[in-house]
């Protein structure tokens, strides 16, 4: 499977998520670079007190809400705000459990530079069990002054997959293709003369299909196709001794 025809393959749709504080940027720049899912939901995190920078009197996270809403109108976005409020921004249980009780029809992209580091956290944790895309901003400073921030996005299904669920002939696949042999024949060539492992062609398609659909692989289409580690996996830079022993 390719990789544009595993993410076409996703048919529920994807909403969003974002803490809002006082960082305007880390929110709108979210929104902006995500917008085009056409989320029917935006959940939103944030304190049920007025969240106030020093010397400034309105409240920092109201202005912000009030300007995203506005965003999403006037790109013609017909979409639900979901608030989520709490008065203890530190409790890392609270942002999981929250998460945690989301719809499960849903795939969701979660902003995780917005927010606190239990925010974070909790964010980071809930997206890797549930193989949800967190998103996270790329900026560039200069003398101490934000030039532009974009927000890129990690599917963490692979590197779920990856951690949890590979058995041994998974492995013994990706050590193969690190080592350049990149067709399902030149994997059982590799298996049986350097590892002595006898298998099938059968069985080490079924495997290859699995990591391709789990986002670890992907195949150019071609008879005999090629495999190579997909784009999402290969962000950051995962190899066969990252197994856990």
């Amino acid at each position: 499977m390719q990789q544009d025809e595993r993410i076409s393959s996703l048919n529920r749709e994807i909403n969003l998520i974002t803490f809002i504080g006082y960082r305007e940027y880390l929110v709108l720049n979210f929104i902006r670079d995500n917008i085009k899912v056409n989320p029917s939901i935006i959940y939103i995190f944030s304190s049920k007190l007025p969240v106030l920078p020093s010397e400034q009197s309105n409240a920092q996270n109201e202005i912000i809400l009030k300007k995203l809403k506005e965003y999403v109108k006037m790109n013609g976005k017909d979409v639900q705000i979901k608030e989520n409020r709490t008065d203890n921004l530190w409790d890392i249980k609270y942002y999981y459990r929250t998460l945690k009780r989301l719809p499960a029809e849903s795939n969701y992209i979660i902003n995780i530079s917005s927010g606190p580091g239990v925010y974070s956290a909790a964010a980071m944790l809930w997206a890797l069990e549930s193989d949800n895309q967190i998103s996270y901003s790329v900026e560039s400073w200069h003398n101490k002054t934000l030039q532009s921030a974009i927000f890129r996005n990690l599917n963490m299904q692979s590197f779920s997959f990856f951690n949890f669920k590979t058995d041994n002939m998974d492995r013994l696949i990706i050590t193969a293709l690190e080592l350049g042999h990149n067709t399902t024949i030149d994997i059982k060539e590799y298996l049986s003369k350097q590892k002595g492992y006898k298998t099938t062609l059968r069985n080490i398609q079924v495997h290859i299909r699995e990591l391709c659909n789990s986002g670890v692989l992907i195949t150019d289409g071609n008879k005999p196709s090629t495999i190579s580690f997909s784009n999402e996996f290969s962000k950051l830079g995962y190899s066969s001794s990252d197994f856990r022993k």
